[in-house]
């Protein structure tokens, strides 16, 4: 089982010398994961949830995220 945090950032939009102040955010993401194995094949999965979300102006809402995975061992 593991846990964390990991954040996600985009700069606003530049097109030349204009920028787009409607555009850009910051996502920080609460994490839970763990790693179901069984003989030489591993399934990683990772549950995250939006912590903090610092849109600029009116944008959507970042919804939470499931990773799901398969590795191989040779």
């Amino acid at each position: 089982v593991s846990a964390g945090y990991y954040g996600e950032w985009l700069d606003k939009i530049k097109v030349d010398t204009e920028t787009d102040e409607n555009t850009g955010y910051y996502l920080g993401y609460a994490t839970l994961g763990t790693s179901l194995t069984y003989r030489s094949v591993s399934i990683p999965v990772t549950f995250s949830y939006p912590v903090i979300q610092a849109m600029n102006s009116s944008q959507s809402d970042s919804g939470y995220r499931l990773r799901v995975g398969v590795q191989k061992m040779f």
